[in-house]
């Protein structure tokens, strides 16, 4: 999500895992991580959408934003849930967003521990971390 210049959330949920490749089921409510919200959870319409909007984990921005939403899919699913081609998917996504092992690590300390343990084991760290 982003207003042009600066990114400050992310589609998260099945959103999320649609968009990466990881699933082809379509979200029937979208989920939005975001900057802008102050509560933890709330719900709105856009026009006829539910729409659900989550307080950010932390203060993203054009730095963070790309390896918080890889934590955040290894949030919503395990590395063994994942299989090859989604990992390619996942892979190919931290490429062009230039991201390293490290790079996402470093924002681990926002995210719950399943995030960071499921990426740890998972292949995506393996050969992000051979660049």
């Amino acid at each position: 999500i982003t207003d042009g210049e600066n990114n400050y959330g992310y589609y998260t949920g099945i959103a999320l895992l649609n968009a990466v490749g990881i699933s082809t089921q379509s979200a029937n409510i979208v989920e939005i991580r975001t900057n802008n919200e102050s509560t933890n959870k709330r719900t709105v319409c856009v026009g006829k959408q539910q729409v659900i909007i989550k307080k950010s984990r932390a203060e993203l921005n054009n730095d963070n934003y790309a390896a918080m939403m890889i934590l955040e899919i290894f949030n919503l699913i395990t590395a063994s849930e994942i299989d090859s081609k989604d990992f390619s998917q996942v892979i190919e996504f931290a490429r062009e967003k230039n991201l390293t092992s490290d790079k996402i690590l470093q924002y681990a300390k926002d995210m719950p521990a399943k995030a960071a343990k499921n990426f740890i084991v998972s292949e995506v760290n393996n050969v992000l971390a051979s660049r």
